[in-house]
């Protein structure tokens, strides 16, 4: 039984409910960092050219530790959109300005819930943390990945 975290529910319409689930994934990132002892910094510009702060979810969270050129981004659609336990990953590099080298990405793609939040949280320890090979993750999240029906 897959239990949706309805706190969030609506959060494309709601600026406070956004805003509470990117710090949510931010309590994630910075409980990790304090356990063990890393660094990280967000690196997508999530802010328009008016200052305002675009939330469409794409990405809803970014986060990079450039010691070992590694980051997560996270993007989130609504049950709407797909099952109540969706939850997909996949790698990506991502360039930047100012950046030497492309950034190795994995990327979380999910509909919210206490499942596939645990979920997320596994793959970004694995990633971030255990330094886990692009291959090993990738055969961890293809055997516990929940697609679209």
């Amino acid at each position: 039984m897959v239990v949706a975290l309805d706190v969030y529910d609506n959060f494309l319409e709601d600026a406070v409910i956004y805003d509470a689930v990117q710090m949510m994934w931010q309590d994630v990132i910075n409980e990790l960092s304090l356990l063990y002892g890393f660094y990280s910094k967000p690196y997508i510009n999530i802010y328009l050219s008016n200052g305002k702060k675009e939330r469409d979810a794409n990405p809803i969270f970014s986060t990079m530790i450039e010691k070992n050129n590694r980051s997560i981004r996270i993007l989130q659609t609504t049950e709407a959109d797909a099952r109540a336990n969706y939850i997909s990953g996949y790698f990506d590099t991502f360039e930047f300005e100012g950046y030497e080298k492309e950034l190795e990405e994995l990327v979380i793609d999910l509909v919210l819930s206490d499942e596939t939040k645990a979920k997320a949280v596994q793959w970004i320890k694995a990633w971030l943390v255990d330094g886990m090979s692009k291959e090993q993750l990738d055969e961890i999240i293809n055997n516990e990945m929940v697609l679209v029906e």
